[in-house]
């Protein structure tokens, strides 16, 4: 990935981070809070769009358009808050919000799993017999690459994580039920990133890696108080609690990037 798209999606996440934890001290948020998560979220985006080419190489096309328009829709979401900050107290525009935020999972969950169909694909391919222009190894298949060096595992607990997190959000805070989904969703995606953590520790260092872990278990932190009684959402201290761990999920995952841009100058 090249230093311009890190630098991109480290400010991303930064900017969604602190737009995030101005929610923490202000529940309905304020025009600028939601400005910085939108200008976050376009910058998440462009750091892919800019590296497109090769992503869709590397996890297939289908999976790079559907987590662009996941990232595009959050962007969407945060629209109308900047003009009228006060329209988040709205039930009516809250559950358009929680509504976007569910559909924006789901298609990370369905980008996830093209991943997993690339893979299988070109393990398919690369598995049957070559054609006059490949070379063979010593058992007579085509010897070509599998980009996808992702597990099955990690691949569809992150999908399977990224889908539970879009059903509870479809639901949000309407039972214990639903914010016990919340918990297990980026557990699972957890699980997905530590059950590859050999070879992404390989390819972006120890240290982007474990922030990476950090920040996805800082956001299954959040709706913990609410799984124990649901009514703690109303409490203005647990209210701030939830985004405040949103927030520093982001900002270690903006920290993430910067030590992958700092592991890519070193190798």
């Amino acid at each position: 990935m090249s230093t311009r798209s890190l630098s991109l999606g480290c400010v991303g996440f930064a900017l969604f981070g602190l737009g995030t934890l101005t929610l923490a001290l202000e529940p309905q948020g304020t025009t600028l809070n939601w400005g910085l998560r939108i200008v976050g979220l376009i910058c998440l985006s462009v750091a892919v769009l800019l590296h497109v080419d090769h992503l869709s190489y590397r996890i297939g096309r289908p999976a790079v358009y559907l987590m662009i328009a996941g990232v595009t829709v959050q962007a969407l979401r945060c629209v109308p808050f900047i003009f009228l900050p006060s329209a988040f107290s709205s039930s009516g525009w809250v559950t358009f919000y929680y509504t976007a935020l569910s559909l924006s999972f789901v298609l990370f969950g369905l980008g996830l799993l093209m991943v997993a169909v690339h893979k299988r694909t070109q393990l398919s391919s690369a598995s049957g017999p070559a054609d006059a222009t490949e070379s063979v190894d010593s058992s007579g298949s085509a010897t070509r690459d599998v980009t996808v060096h992702a597990s099955y595992l990690s691949l569809i607990s992150a999908a399977v994580g990224c889908l539970i997190q879009g059903a509870a959000y479809f639901q949000f805070g309407g039972s214990q039920f639903s914010w016990a989904m919340l918990l297990v969703g980026p557990l699972l995606i957890a699980v997905g990133l530590i059950s590859h953590i050999d070879h992404l520790t390989a390819r972006i260092g120890r240290a982007a890696v474990v922030l990476g872990i950090i920040a996805v278990v800082l956001i299954a932190m959040a709706p913990v108080p609410f799984v124990i009684d649901p009514a703690n959402y109303v409490a203005p201290s647990w209210n701030s609690y939830y985004w405040a761990c949103w927030s520093f999920g982001f900002l270690s995952a903006a920290l993430s990037c910067a030590f992958v841009g700092r592991h890519k100058a070193q190798v």
